[in-house]
């Protein structure tokens, strides 16, 4: 992908600035490529080989910093959880503290539903 890309220009200091608290951390890994795809389904997919490749989708330059902030580290912390277990969402939460609070909408989301269900079935009894 051309390097000058508006969407490469927008998100590559976001991601450079995320690798930077990144890795004083980790500081064994080695910097990942990034790249800019036209990711349809995820806003972003780390592949975990030698050296690291990070895709971005191009509709991420259109969001929030603090969006493009979350999928950044969202994908770093892949470099060292390729999966998504509970590991990995301790590790998100210390880069990334958007997302305890978006896991708190979300489970406040679920909590509103359940009780949507109950009353209706409820009702149905």
């Amino acid at each position: 992908m051309k390097t000058s890309t508006k969407e490469y220009q927008i998100l590559s200091p976001v991601f450079e600035d995320c690798w930077k608290i990144f890795s004083a951390h980790f500081p064994h890994l080695q910097h990942p490529v990034m790249r800019i795809g036209r990711n349809k389904k995820t806003w972003g997919i780390c592949y975990g080989c030698t050296p690291a490749k990070i895709s971005l989708s191009k509709a991420l330059a259109k969001k929030p910093l603090e969006f493009q902030q979350h999928v950044i580290f969202h994908e770093l912390c892949h470099l060292i959880y390729p999966n998504h277990r509970r590991e990995f969402y301790d590790l998100l939460d210390c880069f990334d503290p958007t997302h305890q609070h978006q896991n708190e909408r979300t489970n406040s989301r679920i909590d509103k539903m359940e009780e949507m269900r109950r009353k209706v079935m409820g009702e149905m009894l």
